[in-house]
C-alpha cells in the first residue's frame, strides 16, 4: 500500500489483532484490538485440567473481551470550509 502511495485513513483503513507491541511502534496510527495472550493461556490451562478432571465441555467455554485500541483521529481541517 506504502509503495502504491495510498494513505491509511484516506485510501484504506486497517484494524488490527494486537498481541505484541511491534506493529504500534512502526504504524502509531493504526486501529487494534488487542489480545491479552498471558491471560488467554493461563484460561486454557484451567480449561484443560478442568477437563481432564472430568468437567463437561459445555461448561469449559468462556469468552474474553478485546482491548480496542482506537488511534486518535486528525482534527478536521475547517480552514477552507464555507460558514454559510
Amino acid at each position: 500500500m506504502q509503495e502504491a502511495d495510498a494513505v491509511m485513513g484516506r485510501d484504506f483503513n486497517v484494524v488490527y489483532k494486537q498481541t505484541s507491541g511491534i506493529l504500534p511502534a512502526f504504524f502509531p496510527n493504526m486501529d487494534s484490538l488487542r489480545e491479552d495472550v498471558f491471560s488467554a493461556g493461563q484460561e486454557l490451562t484451567r480449561i484443560l485440567l478442568e477437563r481432564i478432571n472430568g468437567a463437561k465441555p459445555s461448561l469449559l467455554q468462556t469468552l474474553a473481551s478485546p482491548q480496542p485500541h482506537w488511534r486518535p483521529q486528525p482534527a478536521e481541517d475547517l480552514s477552507n470550509h464555507d460558514p454559510s
